[in-house]
């Protein structure tokens, strides 16, 4: 979880995401306070990049404004962050696919060489059984 404030921090941040969305003509939903709250917090500097230069520019942000900047800095680095994730998780299944192979083969070829070694023990034993004399 990239969100990592304690109670009391969260609660400031709130407060400046507040202070931040209120002359803005976005609505107080999840998708604007998430870009508030990473840009009051300093957590995206992309993000804040771009605020800083609309906010310079005294434009008042509507919701597709927020939902573009929510999609271009938000939800597009949690597309990322899951790609990479689904990356590592294929390279794991990889290499676990090549170990159980491996292993296949080694048991096999054990199987082989234990077979082996029963039918020669057997071997042994019948020709160390005396015949019987009738």
């Amino acid at each position: 979880m990239r969100y990592q404030h304690s109670r009391e921090e969260s609660a400031e941040i709130l407060r400046r995401a507040l202070q931040l969305m209120s002359p803005h003509k976005a609505g107080y939903h999840p998708v604007s306070y998430a870009v508030w709250y990473e840009h009051a917090a300093d957590l995206n500097p992309g993000l804040t990049q771009e605020l800083d230069k609309l906010l310079a520019a005294d434009a008042l942000l509507s919701d597709a404004e927020i939902c573009r900047l929510h999609a271009l800095h938000i939800a597009g680095r949690d597309v990322q962050a899951f790609e990479l994730a689904q990356s590592q998780l294929r390279a794991v299944l990889g290499q676990s696919e090549k170990q159980a192979f491996h292993a296949e083969r080694t048991v096999t070829r054990f199987t082989v060489c234990l077979d082996d070694a029963i039918k020669d023990a057997r071997r042994h034993a019948d020709s160390a059984t005396p015949s019987p004399r009738w």
